[in-house]
């Protein structure tokens, strides 16, 4: 029975890691054990032929065209090496599979993917310079192919991340546009420069009644243009909400229409800044939707009951609300060549931040409204990590770190409101980006912030930036308080790249960045029109953040008429060198590049750039390792948005599974699908428990590779340690040079013998095989070895010094609660030999052990709130071991996105990063169940994924 159990392990796990059946058969089947071949070899023609007992389920998809359209492809933009932006047109189609071929009409690589708008990005195995062609079809209904040529050239777009950086991680291709891009300078309309009625559509001066003139947006613009033309190469128009559309769905078109003819008369690029801002008692933004502050006002700007007022940004029914106005903007927008950058904006202030706004004596942080209260509360609870709901406890900080959650509140509610606020700063972006998109692909989506580093981030809840700006193409940072603060534009600068490598960076310069008169009046703002400014300042600090890849520099705040006049030199001088020139995107890479951990710092109000002395030349890369605390934000808030997987119909799955429960599960199976919030499904069939212990075979790699990949992530080995200088018996010709990285991706040319794996100890069993017959050249060829992974587990204890079952036990048994889960246990496939622990296939387990295991997986690292493992060893237990044979990485393959493993029991696994991890636990064989595990990852695929 051992025998014939190794051997379905060795066919089986050939099978899934190849490319493709007769990749297999021709080219990389090799067993140790001439029994063992002949035996694999009929099990590989089964695979091979779907033998008339398994019978694949019929494809009961309906056709896209009966409930929608067909997909087809509007443009291909944004191309890089291993990643394009697609526009498609299609109704009713909820995910994607596209296909990419080269110039032969060979196929590279088969994808899917789940559309949240008309545009998409798609990523691909990286591939060299040529043509190549780009084929999607439905793969939620069934639709023909539709295809696209599309070109690779190393100079498009702006990939110049380090492919090995880490930094590329996330959505951080190129903006959405295939148009050259140039160093800007935009002068921001601050407040509201949009004006319907006005001649431009621009506000224009005035007198006011004292007889005095008013300067306009108009006039402003019109002082930057010079007798060797304008100064500034666009604008950037804010756009009221309750402007653009004063009553619902009267949108202001002909208005906005006239900016865009003004800015094409005179060649200037257009932006927006888009501000949610409602006028009170309008019938938009209910009373109890109103932000209201820590201490209990209500956020007017303007006199009570004729102010403008907001909503929080956890409000789904504002964000659907604005959606109309958005769309329309971005419609017009996209008729104009020139347009550029569209921005949510918030407050008063601008930025999208969380609303901080002075009280009497104090300054407010918002919003605590009756509905965003509701909202956290009913968030809470379905996160299931506070052990209180309501209004959290409040810490009155100064004017540098106005008023806070209690981060140290023992209920934890506290640290939850900071978390919901960012929360809801991403979905309210999310939402405006899905708008615009949802019409047009030629705009940059920008993020629009304030700090990057300071202790104002504990009020206004968003140091984790690269979690809320995801979706973001471009980040506009307004950092930087006063001339002595310029060094804050670089920190802006750093973050923006850093974060988001070949994303478009922008920063600002206020009046009061540029004059000394906040520093000589308290801190107070300068009056409109302070002159006093300092061009130098201002020139020096463009020109360098220019140089260190700022692609716009925006004039905020009101600069008057004179000022921009007396800038004229400067703004000559940056024309002529910058301004309108094509824009050169940096180099960013691990070697110039800081990444900071955000979470423990924002807590402890420390400046999260305090280290880092040098931003000037240095980028920086924000992480958020356990910043939601280890449960995913995206469950039910009580504001009508469901939990990430409400009520959807896994059934399927399980007659699917019943209908299969004979002739490839020998009547016994145990399924158990998790998302970060709980469980999504689960079933029992044939007495098999989530309880029971299980023989999981070659799982039992993926448990030690992790294992292997936290010990590499400690400097105790690395993927090129060799065999022999960790095992001295191993310290001679043919097995010296082997590596880690080999015997991982099942390319180190050790045998697979089952000699001696009795052996009382793990040490003698690896000592004894090195004298086997078998050997072949590391490296050479792909062999499945699950001896293999006895010699890296005896490594492990060599570099720790502790046995291979009390590192299990330190690393995932205690952390992952996954109490009696071993390798080999007293009864296990070595009854009594507990001690040679067979860390290939020995490890035996219930599903509830396994499932926390592979949960802690799905949140990449976390457990409970708690980190387990972190963020590095993900980076590494997915490298490639056997790039060109299989998609073996550090003991799982990880392929589409997911990692996968499969095992001679027939169990198999697949988890998706932040989403879900199922398992399949049964007592049958790999070659039963290889099509049927198959077709249950589809099925949840069609069903979690669907919308």
């Amino acid at each position: 029975m051992k025998n014939l159990l190794m051997a379905v392990l060795l066919a089986c796990c050939q099978v899934v890691a190849a490319q493709s059946i007769d990749q297999i058969v021709d080219q990389k089947v090799k067993a140790a054990e001439a029994r063992q071949k002949a035996y694999a070899d009929s099990l590989f023609k089964m695979v091979g032929t779907k033998p008339d007992t398994v019978k694949p389920t019929p494809d009961t998809r309906k056709n896209c065209a009966e409930i929608g359209r067909d997909p087809k492809i509007i443009s291909i933009s944004a191309i890089k090496s291993n990643s394009l932006s697609l526009e498609f047109d299609a109704n009713n189609v909820f995910e994607l599979e596209y296909d990419v071929l080269n110039s032969s009409g060979a196929q590279l690589y088969r994808g899917t993917k789940k559309p949240s708008s008309a545009r998409v990005q798609l990523t691909y195995p990286a591939q060299p310079n040529g043509v190549y062609t780009l084929k999607i079809r439905g793969f939620s209904c069934k639709a023909p192919d539709n295809q696209k040529a599309f070109e690779i050239k190393t100079d498009q777009g702006g990939g110049t991340t380090d492919p090995g950086s880490g930094n590329g991680e996330g959505n951080n291709s190129p903006p959405p546009t295939d148009r050259k891009f140039t160093y800007q300078i935009i002068m921001g309309t601050t407040g509201s420069g949009f004006d319907p009625n006005a001649t431009h559509g621009i506000k224009e001066g005035g007198f006011s009644p004292d007889g005095k003139y008013y300067e306009g947006w108009l006039d402003r613009i019109e002082a930057a243009k010079f007798s060797w033309g304008y100064g500034i190469s666009g604008i950037a128009l804010w756009v009221p909400w309750d402007t653009y559309e004063p009553t619902p769905g009267n949108y202001q078109e002909a208005g906005f229409k006239r900016v865009i003819e003004f800015c094409r008369a005179r060649d200037l690029s257009l932006s927006v800044v888009f501000m949610r801002r409602r006028a009170q008692g309008d019938g938009f933004i209910k009373d109890s939707e109103i932000i209201l502050g820590s201490n209990g006002t209500p956020y007017i700007e303007g006199v009570p009951g004729f102010g403008s007022v907001y909503a929080g940004y956890a409000n789904d029914r504002i964000n659907a609300l604005s959606a109309g106005a958005i769309k329309s903007i971005a419609r017009l927008m996209a008729t104009y060549e020139k347009s550029f950058y569209i921005t949510l904006g918030g407050g008063g202030a601008g930025e999208q931040v969380n609303y901080v706004f002075p009280g009497k004596e104090y300054r407010e942080a918002a919003d605590f409204s009756d509905d965003s209260q509701e909202r956290f509360t009913r968030w809470q609870q379905a996160r299931g990590i506070a052990k209180k709901v309501g209004r959290p406890p409040m810490i009155q900080g100064t004017w540098n770190d106005w008023p806070h959650p209690d981060f140290n509140d023992r209920d934890s509610v506290g640290i939850e409101s900071a978390r919901f606020t960012t929360y809801g700063l991403r979905k309210a972006f999310d939402s405006f980006a899905e708008a615009v998109r949802s019409e047009t692909n030629k705009l940059v989506v920008a993020y629009f912030y304030s700090v990057t580093s300071n202790q104002q981030l504990r009020s206004i809840a968003s140091p984790n930036i690269n979690y809320i700006a995801a979706n973001a193409d471009g980040l506009y940072g307004s950092d930087g308080d006063g001339i002595g603060d310029q060094k804050a534009k670089f920190k802006v600068n750093a973050l923006n790249l850093g974060t988001f490598p070949g994303k478009v960076s922008m920063a600002e310069q206020d009046v009061d960045d540029v004059t000394t008169y906040k520093e000589n009046n308290g801190g107070k703002m300068p009056p409109y029109c302070v002159g006093g400014i300092y061009y130098d300042v201002f020139e020096n600090t463009t020109r360098s953040l220019f140089s260190r890849g700022l692609m716009v520099m925006n004039l905020a705040m009101s600069w008057c008429v004179s000022e921009i006049k007396g800038a004229e030199p400067a703004l000559y001088r940056l024309k002529q060198d910058f301004v309108g020139h094509e824009y050169k995107w940096p180099n960013v890479n691990t070697s110039n590049t800081v990444t900071v951990n955000v979470t423990d710092k924002y807590r402890q109000s420390i400046d999260l750039m305090e280290d880092i002395t040098d931003v000037e030349n240095k980028f920086v890369k924000y992480t958020d390792y356990n910043f939601f605390g280890g449960v995913s934000p995206v469950v039910g808030d009580g504001g009508g948005n469901p939990d990430p997987q409400p009520s959807k119909d896994y059934s399927p799955v399980k007659s699917y599974i019943e209908a299969n429960l004979a002739n490839a599960y020998n009547w016994n199976v145990v399924f158990d699908l998790r998302s970060p919030s709980g469980e999504l499904y689960s079933f029992e069939k044939g007495g098999k428990t989530k309880d029971t212990r299980f023989k999981v075979m070659s799982h039992s790699k993926f448990t030690t590779g992790v294992i292997i990949a936290y010990l590499i992530d400690q400097g105790k080995l690395s993927l090129d340690t060799k065999v022999g200088d960790v095992i001295r018996s191993w310290d001679r010709p043919g097995r010296a040079n082997i590596t880690v990285r080999q015997i991982m991706g099942h390319l180190s040319g050790i045998p697979d013998n089952t000699d001696n794996e009795g052996s009382e100890t793990l040490e003698y069993y690896v000592n004894d095989l090195v004298n086997k017959p078998g050997f072949t050249t590391p490296g050479e060829r792909f062999i499945y070895s699950t001896s293999a992974y006895q010699v890296v587990a005896r490594m492990a204890e060599l570099v720790t010094g502790k046995p291979w079952k009390d590192l299990f036990k330190e690393i995932l048994v205690d952390p992952c609660e996954m109490g009696s889960a071993a390798y080999n246990p007293g009864d296990g496939p070595i009854p009594g030999k507990p001690l040679n622990p067979l860390a290939g296939y020995g490890l035996q387990c219930s599903v509830n052990q396994w499932m926390n295991f592979i949960g802690m997986i799905r949140d990449k690292g976390m457990y409970k709130g708690r980190r387990v493992l972190s963020e590095n060893v993900f980076n590494i237990l997915k490298t490639k071991c056997s790039p060109g044979w299989s998609d073996w990485c550090v003991g799982v393959m990880f392929t589409g996105g997911k990692y996968i493993s499969e095992a001679a029991s027939g169990c198999g696994t697949t988890i998706l990063e932040g989403k879900y991890a199922w398992a399949i636990f049964t007592d049958s064989s790999y070659d039963k169940t290889y099509w049927q595990n198959i077709e249950v990852r589809k099925m949840v695929d069609q069903t979690y994924l669907r919308q």
